[in-house]
């Protein structure tokens, strides 16, 4: 029971970890993931929401506040863009 076994790297773990494997397992995060697609609204209230399009890009951080204060919604959300700009 004193002697150590030492594996071939042929079974189940080496294929797994791709060691002489022929299996392509994905890595987590290897490839994007769809989350949701939505609309936003109150664009329209956006005072020059068309200059701001061109500069929207998909991977761009958007921030949701909360506003209680909205005279229109008091359960309204404003998006805002990273540099603060408002989208809706």
């Amino acid at each position: 029971m004193g002697e150590l076994i030492k594996s071939e790297g042929t079974g189940l773990v080496s294929l797994l970890h791709g060691k002489g494997g022929k299996m392509d397992i994905p890595k987590p995060f290897e490839r994007d993931i769809f989350l949701f697609d939505t609309h936003i609204a109150g664009t329209s209230y956006i005072e020059g929401i068309e200059e701001l399009e061109p500069h929207l890009n998909i991977d761009d951080k958007l921030d949701f506040f909360r506003e209680p204060d909205n005279p229109h919604d008091n359960r309204a959300i404003a998006i805002k863009n990273a540099d603060g700009v408002k989208i809706g």
